[in-house]
């Protein structure tokens, strides 16, 4: 609504501009206040916090020093009180009194000792008569000279009785009663100190001579300053292997131990055993693979023991173990068998044959109740054997040993033994060697007739029959073992490796390592084998005819290892014979070597080719692949000489007969040919190789052939030789061939299929 009227009549005051100036004026200046009375009262705050914080710690400094003055006086009082409890005690009771102060001045002694020989040993003063040579420089000779006067003057009267205790101080109580009654200055106290300090290294040096008192004593007297002296290195130096020459070899497994375990060692067995703790048919593949890793990364002597030692203890518990619980283990030591090496499966199964016997023999006639721990234990023992056969790693051989040595006592006791052996492999043992279970059987029901017809042994022969008739679903079932086998086929499959044959190790074999060694593993040696081989050349020599041994001198046999491989080489009946013969020499590697050098040498030497060379040469390269290696390097020096010097004709045409059945067989490879030059090629080399394809190609199958040049056809590396024997098919193994040919048109063809090989192998690895 408008207001009408007069404007100067209207009711004059501020208007809305000036109230909000004024509004605002006042708000601002209400703020400087509040926050002037803020700052203020925080000053105010601090102040007071000063001023407390400043009385208290007055206050503190006031409380300290009363309480040290107060213990300084409690200790002054105590010293006073005890000084005058002494002197009362010194009137009452002198003999106390003395002992009392004897003692005390021992103690005090006691601990200048122990600093006497610290420092003796940081300053390696290990005899008082001989000066060492930093102090002479430092010019402290005559020092020690003056110590070894004033010795002489005051001799050491307990010096003969410090070794008869238990290793006691040098501080004798005379000394220490002459200073008690005569009370001696301190200059005098200074020179038997030092006066001990010099004879301290004499006892540090006797003291290596009275079984190790003395280092043991020092590790208890320097335990706080971790300090452990020379006298340990110095004891260790001295240990001498008992009954050992020295510098005479001692194999690692007879070598003296230490007593303490590395951390290494220490941490690889806590990770093991973390592992096999967890280990499960479920997690099988994962552990596996982590113990391969530590074979790989770590000493696989060590990952082994541990390995064996983890098992066995879970073995040979006090408690029976579940049939699954052993097979995992059975499981976990076939994978590494067949991947890693016989020798981790060999040495479990020996340890545990030697602990079976061991707790077999102290087994009861009877046992009646669940606490016979021998029981258990050979039960878990007989689980893991008839586990590890199931699995491949041992064959039927050890498994009827035991069931043999179990029957032969069979009392009550050693029914259930069988009957958990029966019941886990007892029908493989029926597929692989019925007559040896049939054997068995007849031999047990032999025995039930003389034996108390107890319910074990009613059962045990229901057992039997049923693995007699072929009753398997009764017993056992092996579904899981099955699983697991094929499991263990898959993973060696999938490193492209092939399963290993199961040990065929007897009980017997197991009792005669110490006389006969492990003839299972490669490189197992034992103490009896030592002076064998000089009687095994003397033997052979004694053997030889006179003719033999004036042969082996003319061909250069200057040694006695060559002369008893040349003996045995010529007087062998057939090759098999003689690789036998040769096995038994036990010779070492280097040794070895002799042999093909020698087989070489008598195949060039013979007038017309003789197949029995070849044989055994071949069944030297089936043995092991190291002859393969040394076979290969004799047949270069060979290549070498036919281009250097004059080579008789039987010797090349012998020597490249031996190398073509060598490469039909699969004995050798082509490969070996690549150090030949066929572009500029000598008479004899020519010769030679004309000679070799000649025999290789008429004399040797079709597939042998094929399969040899492409074997060579798929490395790259080999392109050279390809091209070489490609070349020399051409121009040599045609109308320019100087060697009589018993079957021409195979040959032809062989060297068509040749050729087509070599360029359909190029045309594949260029592709």
């Amino acid at each position: 609504m408008r207001i009408s009227g007069n404007p100067s009549k209207r009711r004059k005051g501020p208007s809305r501009k000036e109230l909000r100036k004024e509004t605002k004026k006042l708000i601002k200046n209400k703020n400087r206040s509040v926050v002037r009375q803020t700052s203020q009262k925080q000053e105010v705050f601090s102040k007071r916090d000063q001023n407390d914080k400043k009385r208290r710690n007055e206050n503190t400094e006031d409380t300290r020093n009363v309480s040290v003055e107060k213990k300084r006086r409690y200790e002054e009082d105590d010293e006073e009180f005890g000084d005058m409890k002494m002197e009362k005690l010194a009137k009452k009771n002198p003999a106390l009194y003395e002992l009392l102060n004897e003692e005390k001045n021992k103690n005090n002694d006691e601990e200048d000792d122990k600093m006497i020989k610290y420092y003796g040993k940081k300053l390696k003063i290990k005899d008082k008569k001989k000066v060492p040579k930093g102090f002479v420089e430092d010019g402290f000779e005559d020092l020690f000279n003056f110590l070894n006067e004033f010795e002489e003057k005051n001799p050491n009267e307990e010096d003969e009785e410090v070794f008869s205790e238990e290793d006691e101080d040098v501080s004798g109580t005379g000394e220490d009663e002459e200073s008690e009654e005569d009370g001696e200055s301190d200059s005098e106290d200074d020179l038997e100190s030092d006066q001990d300090d010099v004879s301290v290294d004499d006892d540090e040096e006797e003291s290596n001579l009275e079984d190790d008192e003395s280092s043991e004593e020092d590790d208890e007297v320097f335990e706080d300053e971790e300090f452990h002296g020379f006298d340990d290195d110095e004891a260790a130096e001295e240990e001498k292997p008992s009954g050992e020459p020295k510098g005479k070899y001692v194999p690692p497994h007879l070598r003296k131990q230490p007593s303490t375990k590395s951390e290494e060692y220490l941490r690889l067995q806590r990770q093991i055993n973390g592992h096999l703790n967890r280990l499960s048919d479920s997690n099988m593949e994962p552990i596996f693979q982590q113990l391969e890793t530590f074979y790989q990364s770590n000493p696989r002597h060590d990952v082994t023991e541990i390995l064996h030692n983890i098992i066995t203890n879970n073995i040979l518990g006090p408690t029976l173990m579940l049939d699954a619980f052993v097979l995992n283990y059975s499981t976990l030591i076939s994978l590494l068998y067949h991947t890693i090496g016989i020798d981790i499966g060999a040495s479990l199964v020996q340890l545990l044959v030697e602990k079976f016997e061991t707790e077999w023999s102290s087994l009861p006639p009877s046992v009646t109740d669940d606490e016979c721990i021998s029981d258990k234990k050979c039960l878990n023992i007989c689980s893991f054997l008839s586990h590890l056969f199931t699995l491949n790693v041992v064959s039927s051989i050890i498994i009827f040993d035991i069931l043999n040595l179990i029957q032969s006592r069979l009392q009550e006791s050693d029914m259930e033994l069988i009957l958990k052996i029966l019941k886990l492999c007892g029908f493989q043992l029926r597929s692989e060697d019925p007559s040896g279970l049939k054997s068995f059987i007849q031999n047990i029901q032999e025995k039930f007739k003389s034996i108390p017809q107890s319910t074990r042994a009613k059962f045990l022969m229901e057992s039997i029959n049923d693995i007699k008739n072929n009753k398997k679903k009764r017993i056992f079932d092996d579904s899981m073992i099955m699983t697991m086998l094929k499991f263990i086929r898959n993973t060696v499959k999938n490193r492209s490796s092939t399963l290993s044959e199961p040990l065929r190790v007897s009980l017997e074999d197991i009792h005669q390592i110490q006389t006969k060694g492990k003839w299972w593993l490669v490189g197992a040696s034992w103490a009896g084998n030592e002076a064998k081989p000089d009687d095994t050349y003397k033997a052979i020599h004694n053997q030889a005819t006179e003719k033999l041994m004036e042969k082996a001198r003319m061909m250069g046999m200057n040694t006695d290892v060559r002369k008893s491989i040349f003996v045995i080489l010529m007087s062998s009946e057939d090759f098999v014979d003689a690789f036998d013969r040769f096995l038994k020499l036990n010779l070492k590697d280097k040794q070895q070597r002799d042999i093909i050098r020698v087989i070489l040498r008598c195949c060039g030497n013979e007038k017309i080719f003789n197949p029995y060379y070849a044989h055994l040469s071949l069944r030297f390269c089936q043995q092991n692949h190291a002859f393969k290696i040394t076979f290969q390097y004799s047949f270069w020096d060979f290549f070498k000489e036919l281009s250097t010097e004059k080579v008789i004709l039987r010797r090349i045409s012998n020597m490249a007969k031996l190398l073509a059945f060598l490469f039909g067989n699969g004995g050798l490879s082509l490969s070996i040919l690549k150090t030949i030059a066929f572009e500029r090629l000598d008479k004899q080399t020519l010769l030679f190789l004309q000679i070799l394809f000649v025999q290789f190609f008429t004399k040797h199958s079709h597939d042998s052939i094929s399969k040899a040049f492409k074997n060579v056809s798929a490395i790259r590396d080999l392109l050279d030789l390809r091209e070489g024997i490609a070349y020399f098919l051409t121009k040599f193994m045609g109308q320019e061939l100087s060697v009589p040919v018993s079957d021409p048109a195979l040959l032809s063809k062989n060297v068509r299929m040749v050729k087509k090989i070599i360029e359909t192998g190029e045309a594949a690895l260029f592709q």
